[in-house]
């Protein structure tokens, strides 16, 4: 008995893709204040991208109703994506002068450590933040002593190991630990341009059901409420675990008067680092009205599961 194979037409897998697209872009319009919707918002630039090329298949194809579908699709996105490349100044700011930072998630198992002490070298930022710190990086941060002689490490066992190294000296350094998941963050006070600056670095737990969902809220939900108000210069830097599409997100910007560092440089994704511009950016530099950006980029992949994220930062200058 000879049994025939069924052949799917290629057609057949494109129309479900697409409508995979329009749905889960639909799905996503939810308020993500929910453990499943969350985890559909992160994927605006996707279903963009997605949305765009079965676009112009179906266009191509003279499908008129699903291409006017996705052309729906298309723009819903676009309304989420477009606006991440408007650029965001706050007036004039100091030229003579700059404040260079890098955030990297260096992955706690990733052991190829010359590659991330050959990335510090190459960039040399004022300020190094690393993150998912455990004994064997904080011995290899601890070697560039020479370069950063100001440092404040939190190694662990798991994930949330956390350091922050600077060329500047560091005032006032504080460990907390804030909300129910008592994770480390750091607070650091310094002297920039003859203004004080405090540095926040924590990272948030990833959203991988709903209890870890909940503590990430709440550890920044807490985390707002501690740097409420702030009058000062301040940068949060960080692995978030969230998009700036999520609406968790945008209680943490809204509420502390802060602004993304990508803005107006595009979506800078960093995780996971082999997807490279495809994936999505869940590492995050907030800055308050008091800086200008004046460029950031995506470093190299150094082996771990995250891209660095290097930023310029200039203060306004004071009127």
């Amino acid at each position: 008995m000879i049994i025939k194979r069924r052949n799917v037409p290629l057609m057949g897998v494109i129309e479900l893709f697409a409508s995979l697209t329009i749905l889960m872009s639909l799905i996503s319009l939810f308020p993500s204040f929910n453990w499943f919707f969350e985890l559909t918002v992160h994927f605006k630039f996707q279903y963009f991208i997605a949305s765009l090329v079965f676009f112009c298949i179906f266009l191509y194809s003279g499908k008129i109703w699903v291409t006017g579908l996705l052309a729906g699709c298309l723009l819903l996105n676009a309304f989420f994506v477009i606006p991440v490349y408007w650029n965001k100044q706050n007036g004039a700011s100091d030229t003579q002068s700059a404040l260079n930072l890098m955030l990297l998630n260096l992955q706690s198992h990733n052991t190829d450590y010359p590659a991330v002490t050959q990335l510090i070298r190459s960039y040399s930022p004022d300020i190094f933040i690393g993150q998912e710190i455990n004994k064997e990086w904080q011995q290899e941060l601890e070697s560039l002593v020479h370069l950063y002689p100001y440092q404040k490490i939190i190694s662990r066992l798991d994930n949330f190991g956390i350091a922050i190294l600077s060329k500047i000296p560091l005032d006032s350094i504080e460990t907390h630990r804030w909300g129910e998941a008592k994770l480390p963050t750091l607070s650091a006070n310094f002297v920039f341009n003859n203004q004080t600056i405090k540095l926040i670095t924590t990272h948030l737990l990833p959203p991988g059901d709903k209890t870890y969902y909940q503590l990430r809220n709440d550890h920044a939900n807490t985390l707002v409420k501690k740097l409420l108000p702030a009058s000062t210069p301040l940068i949060i830097a960080g692995d978030l675990n969230m998009t700036q599409w999520s609406n968790n997100y945008q209680i943490l910007e809204d509420q502390t008067h802060m602004y993304n560092a990508r803005q107006g440089f595009g979506i800078l994704a960093t995780w996971p680092a082999w997807l490279g511009g495809l994936g999505l950016p869940i590492d995050h530099i907030l800055v308050s009205q008091h800086f200008n950006v004046k460029y950031i980029e995506t470093g190299p992949n150094v082996n771990s599961d995250h891209l660095p994220i290097i930023a310029t930062l200039s203060l306004n200058k004071v009127r």
